[in-house]
């Protein structure tokens, strides 16, 4: 049973400043930072499909990315499972506390969150680990409005990430203070027990596949680090080409195969626009029912809705997933997500040059006119610009949005410097990371147009695209003002 933390304990973290005010309490207040950030994770689960439960041990690997000590680990865990002990890698059991709770500012989104007491406290940059055993159901989160997150254990398929606290995830019941820290990638080591005939599937490298007493464990690890991790099991095809390893449905082996080809195509587009990448892509691509929503990472795999994979009309949903691939570390917190922009523009333009699609200038003007619309009823449209949409929770709208300033960027600039401004700055960020305020300075640096730093100011520092859109200009009209 969860061992309640002692009032004197609770007396010195406040003292210390590291516990904040109970999230979902009767304030309604959350916490007022977080200083906790995952490096590392190891995780053992083994999933019981006819009680549909599953049993995890995660080993998480934390760094204290404030100056102030910490003495508590705060844990969320999808609402129907429960955390049975936590101990240091030593064994020793740490006391810790747990509670159903809703997210103070997302009233509809519950989850099990756990207060893990440390032993001793991090300092500040310090590291430590901890192991936390748990178990229980999974369920989705429809009914907060992420519709993709239908979640459940099931033969036919299952998924386990972190959209749905399928394990322990760092963080507070509140979107405001998880976004103050940034996340940094870290490494995985996973090893998954399923009935023998059903492929555990993630990104990184598998390593072991063992079976025994009808059951079968497939054990992976990365070599390098990931931005997040998906895990998905079903009864899986494997489809192999040169740089690209394709799960799928066995009764989609045919469009898989198609869609690996293009995929194969749009990676050697992508390198002859911006250039290889550090080493040559070895991308995982999960075939997932459709609706439960895809993405995608280098290290950590790509998740791509059926339906995508099987209508020929909808490749371009894969090349938006493979052109992420050329993106630097985001390095702003919170973030706009502007790339989501760009993925938008490439994979159109991947459609073009690979499918023979020929609608980008008309579907464009067909999003600014549905903005425009929009503003009419959405009066943050006027007031909150492209830069703060993290910080106001608006990234939904990056996608449209960024893909008309990025969409303009190339009309001012032309195709290939455009294409060069891109390949320059993912070679100046490729050990760092950026921001999409450091690209907006490198590309007015470095095109040496001064319609670049207008552009930027209309599309991503202030609302004026939209100020000029509802005055009745078109986007042609907007992005002909920046010349050559």
């Amino acid at each position: 049973m969860p061992v309640m933390s002692r009032p004197f304990l609770q007396a010195v973290l406040l003292c210390l400043g590291t516990l904040p005010a109970t999230p979902g309490g009767p304030s309604g207040q959350a916490g007022p930072s977080l200083q906790i950030e995952q490096v590392g994770l190891d995780l053992q689960v083994s999933v019981d499909y006819r009680a549909e439960r599953l049993e995890g041990i995660a080993r998480l690997a934390v760094r204290n990315a404030g100056s102030a000590p910490v003495l508590r680990i705060p844990l969320l865990l999808n609402r129907l499972m429960n955390v049975r002990r936590v101990t240091d890698t030593a064994g020793h059991e740490l006391r810790y506390s747990e509670r159903v709770v809703r997210f103070a500012d997302d009233p509809k989104r519950q989850v099990a969150f756990a207060e893990v007491d440390l032993s001793r406290p991090v300092p500040g940059h310090g590291r430590t680990e901890i192991v936390v055993h748990y178990d229980g159901n999974l369920v989705g989160y429809v009914e907060t409005g992420s519709l993709y997150i239908r979640d459940h254990i099931d033969t036919a398929f299952t998924i386990l990430r972190e959209d749905a606290y399928a394990f322990p995830v760092i963080g507070w019941p509140s979107w405001a203070v998880n976004r103050t820290v940034p996340r940094s990638p870290f490494r995985f080591h996973a090893r998954l027990t399923v009935p023998d005939g059903l492929v555990a599937v993630t990104g990184g490298q598998r390593v072991s596949e063992r079976r025994s007493n009808g059951q079968v464990t497939w054990e992976y690890g990365s070599s390098e680090t990931v931005p997040f991790l998906n895990i998905a099991i079903a009864r899986y095809a494997e489809i192999g080409r040169r740089r690209i390893r394709a799960y799928v449905f066995p009764e989609d082996s045919a469009a898989a195969r198609r869609a690996v080809d293009k995929a194969e195509e749009a990676l050697d587009s992508l390198a002859r626009w911006f250039g290889p990448l550090s080493e040559e892509p070895r991308v995982t691509l999960i075939e997932i029912p459709s609706g439960y929503g895809s993405q995608a990472s280098l290290s950590a795999g790509i998740i791509l809705d059926a339906s995508a994979l099987r209508d020929t009309s909808r490749l371009h949903e894969l090349y938006h997933e493979l052109s992420h691939l050329w993106n630097p570390r985001d390095t702003a917190t919170p973030s706009p997500r502007i790339t989501e922009g760009l993925a938008t523009l490439l994979e159109r333009r991947l459609a073009g040059a690979l499918d023979g699609w020929t609608g980008l200038d008309s579907l464009v003007e067909l999003r600014a006119a549905r903005l425009r619309a929009r503003a009419a009823t959405d009066s943050l449209l006027l007031a909150i610009p492209l830069r703060s949409y993290g910080a106001a929770d608006r990234t939904n709208l990056s996608y449209t949005v960024g893909m008309l300033l990025f969409y303009s960027l190339q009309q001012c600039v032309g195709v290939t410097a455009f294409d060069a401004l891109w390949r320059d700055y993912l070679q100046k960020t490729r050990l760092t990371g950026g921001s999409d305020q450091d690209f907006a300075d490198f590309a007015s640096r470095q095109s040496g147009n001064p319609s670049v730093r207008i552009l930027f100011d209309t599309w991503f520092f202030t609302t004026r695209w939209i100020e000029r859109l509802s005055a009745g200009a078109t986007l042609t009209a907007l992005a002909g003002e920046c010349r050559h």
